[in-house]
């Protein structure tokens, strides 16, 4: 199993539903460099942020992961347990000056994470086809926790997980 078809598949999963397009561009941040929204495979290598950071910009980042496994292997069956990961890095309100006006960075990041959850725990087991690729299961793995991102002007990430079965 290839864990970059699992977050490239789970990127464009994202980017095709018509709610998460909604988020676009008043919660997801867009630009020409990424004209389909700040929704990242991956941490950059500059350290442990979006390879667009949205400090300062008032919006949200996603960055989906699949380096984990959730389980091993059995000796039942060939499946794959890989474990997605799901990080939303959501900056607070600012003015034109970058100032920030509410403190609202955890609203921004769990509506953001709501969409994204009713894309990703299909607890009824009714979608099984993420593009070209055949999902088993996917479910929550755990319920999403925020902190505030270090040195990051009222920037926080939300954490959540999901237990896919390929």
């Amino acid at each position: 199993m290839n864990r970059t078809k699992l977050g490239a598949a789970a990127v464009r999963r994202l980017r095709a539903d018509p709610e998460f397009q909604a988020l676009i561009p008043n919660y997801i941040g867009v630009d020409s460099t990424f004209p389909e929204g700040w929704v990242f495979q991956g941490l950059s290598d500059t350290g442990n942020r979006p390879y667009r950071d949205p400090e300062g910009t008032g919006k949200c980042a996603v960055v989906l992961g699949t380096r984990d496994s959730w389980a091993g292997p059995n000796q039942h069956n060939t499946a794959n347990f890989p474990l997605l990961r799901v990080h939303i890095y959501a900056d607070p309100s600012r003015d034109i000056n970058r100032n920030m006006t509410a403190r609202d960075a955890d609203q921004k990041a769990h509506t953001v994470w709501r969409v994204i959850d009713r894309l990703f725990h299909d607890a009824g087991n009714q979608h099984h086809q993420w593009d070209n690729l055949y999902v088993t299961s996917c479910l929550r793995g755990s319920e999403p926790s925020i902190m505030d991102v270090p040195q990051g002007d009222g920037l926080v990430r939300l954490d959540a997980t999901y237990n896919v079965i390929l």
